[in-house]
């Protein structure tokens, strides 16, 4: 077994390097960044999960059957 920079060395070594070209989303195909891109802003502009469902603190559960109101809705 070879150690991992070895291994690293030797992918490296034998990789081609790929020229730069530029190309439109539409032709984009499994094709790899030359450099990242950066959103201006983040979107959403929170923490989201992007999963439906409903969140409730145990404690209000303690008296079962229980009423809860619906306190908020954030859209995904």
């Amino acid at each position: 077994m070879i150690h991992f920079e070895e291994t690293l060395r030797l992918v490296l070594s034998n990789a081609p390097i790929l020229p730069i070209t530029e190309k439109n989303n539409y032709e984009i195909n499994s094709d790899i960044l030359a450099q990242d891109i950066r959103a201006r802003e983040d979107l959403p502009l929170f923490s989201n999960s992007a999963m439906d469902g409903f969140a409730l603190r145990s404690e209000d559960t303690h008296s079962v059957p229980v009423d809860l109101k619906i306190k908020g809705c954030i859209k995904a």
